[in-house]
C-alpha cells in the first residue's frame, strides 16, 4: 500500500510517497507534473540514462564529495587502484 506524508516543517506542502510495508520510497509525479521521478533503488536494470548534472551542490552535505576526486579500486579497498 502507497502512504502519501505531506511536509509540513522544512518544505511545506512537499508530499513523499512510500510503501507503507516497507518504507521505501516510490515513483511519483514532479511537481511540475511534466514527468515521473523514479528512485534509482527500485531499478532491476540499468535504465542507460546517465546523471546530467548536480544540482543544489552548494546545499550539499559536507560530507559529500565529487565523485571524480576519489580514488577508484577495481575490486575491494585492497586492490589495485585504477587510473581514471
Amino acid at each position: 500500500m502507497i502512504e502519501r506524508f505531506t511536509d509540513q516543517q522544512s518544505n511545506p506542502g512537499y508530499m513523499r510517497w512510500f510503501c507503507r510495508r516497507c518504507g521505501s520510497a516510490v515513483p511519483r509525479l514532479s511537481r511540475n507534473k511534466q514527468y515521473f521521478v523514479i528512485p534509482a533503488g527500485l531499478l532491476d536494470d540499468d535504465p542507460l540514462a546517465k546523471p546530467e548534472r548536480n544540482i543544489f551542490w552548494d546545499e550539499r552535505a559536507p560530507w559529500l564529495l565529487n565523485i571524480d576526486m576519489i580514488p577508484k579500486f577495481s575490486e575491494g579497498i585492497d586492490s589495485i587502484i585504477r587510473e581514471t
